[in-house]
């Protein structure tokens, strides 16, 4: 329904061989025109320190637009600095009359 909010969660694995660093890793909105805008907030902050081979969940609050239709937008993993790493994570939300 229109501006209904739920949790999108993605079960993510650390492929490297470096853990993740223990503090600062955020999940940032990185794609999706500015209508398919679907959080409130482009900075999510991601517990980090998560080992080689292991496997965390990470996700954001979604808002369905006001609007009906289709809607995507997609999230990467950032280190402490900024740099991104992993894959894009994607949302998509169809929104009904």
């Amino acid at each position: 329904p229109l501006g209904e909010q739920r949790y999108k969660c993605w079960r993510v694995r650390n492929d490297s061989d470096k853990s993740w660093p223990k503090d600062g890793v955020t999940l940032t909105y990185v794609s999706g025109g500015s209508a398919d805008r679907l959080c409130t907030s482009d900075v999510h902050p991601v517990e980090g320190g998560l080992h080689p081979g292991c496997e965390c969940e990470v996700g954001v609050s979604v808002v369905a637009p006001l609007a009906p239709g289709a809607y995507q937008g997609y999230w990467r993993l950032c280190g402490p600095a900024g740099a991104k790493f992993g894959q894009r994570l994607g949302c998509s939300v169809m929104v009904a009359t």
